[in-house]
Parts: structure tokens; C-alpha cells; sequence
């Protein structure tokens, strides 16, 4: 009598679980890469340790952020920026530049390791999780690993209207008998060159709020801002702060 021939059975049941693990991520492509901001959440090097340099505690985690062939570099003491290149799961990272401000010692290498794992980094290899996580490989066999936020123009579905915002240095009394403190804002318009043209009349109290920014009082300041429309049974706006052009602190009285 034959045997039952069992070992081909088992290495067929055995090849169909590593192909259904190997289906588990996927290759990204450049509208998934930019509809989100990747915010680090794990990082080792190539013997499976953790780099403890890639997280200050007190620090926001850095994040990195695609845009239109440009990858930008958050949440570290100087501003970092960098093109690349996506060709299927293989990353290809064009150096950038970054601005120069001092650190302090923890944050400053937590800066140069990022420098040296991401911007400065020629090739990495990007794959996709079930689970929204983003794992880069690097050549040298580093892993970090970033989880999803969405843009705001991922959450509000449109790409919204650029705004220049001048904010005066102090609070108002809201239009409402809250006795709430209101934003004082005005429009500002910049040239071609980059300087500020003018400012559209009086700052006026609005009671909206601008996401990404807090005010304190004594300072002044010239936001880049993204508005975006709130579609619903009372249409609204929500604004998202891009950054500061021009801050400015009010002189004190002598």
C-alpha cells in the first residue's frame, strides 16, 4: 500500500502563509505618501536596537511630510527639506538643505541621525502595513517605522484657498456676551518678491480659532494659513496654520 504523500501538502500549506504574509504590505504610492503626515513611532538599527537618538522626550516625535516631489522633515529643531523620487517601493532621496540653528545636545543629535537616516540617506526601500503603517528600510538595514495623520487637505477633501494672516499682538472682547477673548486678524498681500504689499484695513475680532497656532499675548505675527470650507447644514471654515512668516514682539512701555 502507498503512503499518503504528506510532504508536499505541507510546504504547499506553508508557501500559501508566507505569500498571504508577503501580500500583507504593500508598495505606497506617491497620493497615499501625500495625503498623509508620517509622525516616527518606532526606529532600529540594523542588529533590531532601538535608536533612542530619534526620540527627546518632552519633543513632539519628528515626522516627515511629501509634498509634490519635495520631502520635508518636522518636529526638529531646524527646518529640513529634501526631493525625491518614488519608483515602485524603492525611495530615492535627493539631498536638501536645512537651516542652521543651534541645538541643544540631545536635540542636535537627534537632528544629525535623522539627517543621516532620511535626507542624507540615497535609497530606501518603502512598504505599506495593513494597518496604515509606513516602514522605511534603509539600505544599511535600518527600519523606522511612521504612522498615519491625515493632511488637513486630506481631511477636509479639497486643497483650500491660500490666505496671508496678520495677527495683532493682543486679544478682544468677542462679539457675544461670552466675555470671550477673540483673535484680532487682517489680510495681508505679499509681491512676487516676497515682501509684504499691504494690509487690508483695520484688525477686525473673529471668533474662529487657527489650527497649528497659539497666541501669546506681546506678539504679533504674519501666518501662512490654509482656509478650508465646512460643508453642512450652517456652511463654516476651519483655518490651518502652514507656519510663521514674520513674528514680532510688541515693545514694552517704558
Amino acid at each position: 500500500m502507498r503512503r499518503p504523500y504528506i510532504f508536499p501538502l505541507c510546504l504547499i500549506v506553508l508557501l500559501t502563509a508566507f505569500q498571504n504574509a508577503a501580500v500583507a504590505s504593500t508598495a505606497p504610492t506617491h497620493a497615499h505618501l501625500e495625503a498623509y503626515v508620517w509622525h516616527l513611532s518606532e526606529a532600529t538599527d540594523a542588529r533590531g536596537e532601538r535608536i533612542d537618538a530619534l526620540f527627546v522626550e518632552g519633543r513632539p516625535p519628528l515626522a516627515v511630510r511629501f509634498t509634490q516631489g519635495q520631502l520635508g522633515v518636522l518636529n526638529l529643531c531646524n527646518a529640513m527639506g529634501a526631493g525625491y523620487r518614488l519608483q515602485g517601493s524603492h525611495l530615492f532621496v535627493v539631498q536638501g538643505e536645512r537651516t542652521v540653528v543651534g541645538c541643544r545636545d540631545e536635540v542636535a543629535e537627534q537632528e544629525s541621525r535623522a539627517i543621516a537616516l532620511i535626507t542624507h540617506s540615497s535609497s530606501a526601500t518603502l512598504t505599506q502595513a495593513d494597518d496604515g503603517a509606513l516602514a522605511w528600510r534603509t539600505a544599511h538595514g535600518e527600519v523606522l517605522v511612521f504612522l498615519p495623520e491625515p493632511t488637513p487637505e486630506t481631511r477636509y477633501g479639497s486643497p483650500g484657498e491660500t490666505l496671508y494672516l496678520e495677527l495683532a499682538s493682543r486679544t478682544a472682547p468677542c462679539a457675544s456676551p461670552t466675555g470671550a477673548q477673540c483673535l484680532q486678524v487682517r489680510e495681508v498681500h505679499y509681491g512676487s518678491n516676497g515682501s509684504m504689499l499691504a494690509s487690508e484695513g483695520e484688525f477686525v475680532s473673529v471668533p474662529w480659532q487657527i489650527e497649528g497656532f497659539s497666541h501669546e499675548d506681546g506678539l504679533s505675527n504674519v501666518l501662512l494659513v490654509k482656509r478650508f470650507a465646512i460643508s453642512g447644514p450652517k456652511p463654516s471654515w476651519a483655518y490651518v496654520s502652514k507656519g510663521a512668516l514674520r513674528t514680532t514682539r510688541e515693545r514694552a512701555e517704558e
